[in-house]
């Protein structure tokens, strides 16, 4: 049944690779933002623009580790993102 069911979970598995990597870049936007408030002056927005990349961040690294299972047991993993290697985010 699982080898039948495998492409109703490619939608899925799709949408958490774009997110995955859409929010790495999201991430890295929030940072530069963070430090342009810090070089005006506007602190207390800086350190909420870092928290919420913190958070987006551990957000990520929970995608990152849903992907990784799935292609772990899906040999359709490799094929279907050309053996696009699934990394962890740093913390």
């Amino acid at each position: 049944v699982k080898r039948h069911s495998e492409h109703l979970w490619k939608k899925h598995v799709d949408a958490l690779f774009y997110l995955l990597y859409g929010g790495g870049e999201k991430v890295a936007e929030l940072e530069k933002l963070a430090q342009e408030a810090d070089r005006r002056g506007l602190l207390e927005k800086a350190e909420q623009l870092r928290t919420t990349a913190g958070q987006l961040r551990q957000k990520l690294q929970q995608v990152s580790l849903l992907c990784q299972r799935w292609k772990d047991q899906s040999s359709q993993g490799e094929r279907a993102y050309g053996g696009m290697e699934v990394k962890r985010l740093a913390s």
